[in-house]
């Protein structure tokens, strides 16, 4: 599987009456709609949400993710990025509320190329589930948080998974670790967002550790 399809899913739903919402649930990688089936909600739900992921790499957009499904009324109308070395990866959703509603197109607001003092260490793994910072990043906009990603995702007996760490928005964060499955799409995000002093000291640790490793290895 492409792990570049990684980077997308959250959440499920139900209205305050006791009602439980039905949402469509799909998942679409080349446009920015999909149909599927009806799913009941879960109880603590009450919203149905599309989110659209964007995913970037050396000013290139190579990977796109558009879901529908059940979500928590507080993921609505959300916007979120994590900039990662020379790349980045947005996502936006809208929400509707009622039975199998379609939620308006989400759209992304003006990308931020200002420098906000924020420093994080930065790696990227596609092929695996962590990953051992080699930069720091200068962070820009609203990504004032450190984070460190990983998920794993399996279709079927096909299973993938991609880490990173870089510089993330406060709503990105506010996610937190997640699971969720479309059909035969299985998809866990685990996530941990610290300030940038706090990770920054992580990161030159990881960094020093592997300096004094490869050290020892020169006779």
């Amino acid at each position: 599987m492409n792990v570049l399809y990684i980077f997308t899913f959250t959440f499920s739903a139900l209205t305050a009456t006791g009602h439980c919402l039905s949402c469509i649930q799909c998942v679409s990688t080349n446009k920015m709609q999909c149909s599927g089936k009806s799913m009941v909600c879960p109880a603590t739900f009450d919203a149905c949400i599309s989110s659209y992921t964007l995913t970037i790499v050396g000013g290139m957009e190579i990977g796109k993710i558009f879901t529908r499904h059940c979500s928590a009324r507080a993921a609505c109308d959300s916007y979120g990025s994590v900039s990662m070395p020379d790349g980045r990866i947005k996502r936006t959703s809208s929400c509707c509320f009622s039975d199998n509603c379609t939620p308006s197109i989400p759209t992304f607001p003006p990308d931020r190329h200002d420098k906000n003092g924020v420093k994080c260490p930065g790696c990227y793994s596609p092929n695996d589930r962590s990953c051992v910072p080699e930069y720091i990043i200068e962070c820009v906009g609203e990504e004032i948080r450190c984070i460190n990603h990983t998920e794993t995702m399996k279709s079927g007996e096909v299973e993938s998974a991609v880490a990173l760490q870089g510089c993330a928005s406060i709503d990105l964060c506010a996610a937190g670790s997640q699971e969720l499955q479309v059909d035969n799409i299985r998809s866990r995000i685990e996530m941990t967002c610290m300030s940038s002093s706090v990770c920054l000291q992580h990161g030159f640790l990881f960094l020093g550790s592997a300096a004094i490793f490869f050290l020892k290895l020169i006779p």
